[in-house]
């Protein structure tokens, strides 16, 4: 069996340089390589075109890159909670391409299959849409996007062993599963390292094919994002809340569309979905937007209810886009 350990995050990201693409899971803070990204900042590398759902907060995870000027693009979809990015971007120190967020996960997905291009109908009609061809199949317009092309691909992970196979935790598994399927050389960190037939090959989300690098990581913080309370937004929830019929499936999203959880009607029967890749989620009610930033961050004090599921951004999203879920908030 192949050994792909390596001692630390300064081994594992010793051959990135200035100016190359990098993936970097995780959803909000939940599953971000974040001793890898303190071994880039110490490395001092420069010039580098990051793809990631979100941008990190001003002091952890790739806001840390930003602070030190050290990224020259952010290719994203959810990029709040930052101050210094917003600085960068407003003052035209940093590109920012922002993508939807089912359209970046299914772009990391098209790398990882060898597929060149996808056709997607988030975007049809806006700015996303501008320069972009645009096909009809089924007298519906989708856009083409191409699948990314990124040097490096770095991921964390709860479990892994020395043949790279990983297991990933709960809704840490978000694009962690996607990207390192994606990138032409891919790192894993994880929490906890173990070897080759100690994981039950039922239980692995990543096989071992897709990893180059793996170490084990230790002192993993584990936060949620800022606690942000604005009572007078729970009208605009209790109002959603009436768009809700028996036997839905639901997309909540992060902030108010969660808080819809507090009003669904007596009466009313549906499964609630987190985009970063939960469906059947518990327990209620909620009591404002910081449960909200727990869930999407994938803190354990959120439960899972009977008959839940766990999966990636990718399939995640394309229940969605394939309408098998019928209300998104």
């Amino acid at each position: 069996m192949i050994n792909k350990r390596v001692a630390d995050a300064d081994e594992a990201i010793r051959d990135i340089i200035d100016g190359q693409t990098i993936m970097l899971g995780g959803f909000g803070l939940c599953g971000i390589p974040e001793q890898c990204i303190a071994a880039l900042v110490k490395k001092g590398v420069k010039e580098l075109t990051c793809i990631s759902n979100n941008a990190g907060v001003d002091d952890f995870g790739i806001g840390l890159l930003l602070k030190t000027r050290q990224v020259k693009k952010m290719v994203s979809s959810y990029v709040g909670e930052n101050a210094e990015f917003e600085r960068q971007l407003l003052s035209g120190e940093l590109e920012v391409e922002l993508i939807p967020q089912g359209t970046l996960a299914t772009r990391c997905m098209a790398a990882g299959y060898g597929m060149p291009v996808i056709y997607t109908p988030a975007g049809v009609g806006t700015e996303v849409a501008e320069g972009k061809e645009t096909r009809n199949f089924n007298g519906k317009d989708y856009l083409m996007e191409y699948a990314f092309d990124a040097d490096f691909a770095i991921v964390k992970a709860w479990k892994g062993d020395t043949a790279g196979n990983l297991v990933f935790r709960s809704t840490s598994r978000n694009f962690n599963p996607v990207m390192a399927m994606a990138g032409k050389i891919t790192i894993a960190e994880v929490e906890e390292l173990v070897e080759p037939g100690e994981l039950d090959p039922d239980h692995i989300h990543t096989p071992g094919v897709y990893v180059h690098r793996i170490f084990q990581g230790s002192g993993y913080e584990k936060r949620i994002e800022q606690r942000t309370v604005r009572p007078h937004k729970n009208g605009i929830a209790r109002r959603i809340a009436k768009e809700l019929k028996d036997g839905y499936y639901v997309n909540l999203g992060i902030g108010i569309p969660t808080l819809v959880a507090n009003y669904i009607p007596d009466g009313i029967n549906v499964v609630l979905q987190s985009e970063n890749g939960l469906l059947g989620m518990g327990p209620f009610p909620f009591e404002g937007e910081e449960d909200a930033d727990m869930i999407n961050a994938g803190k354990q004090t959120i439960t899972t209810l009977p008959g839940s599921s766990i999966f990636d951004s990718a399939m995640s999203f394309g229940m969605i886009r394939s309408q098998k879920i019928d209300l998104t908030i």
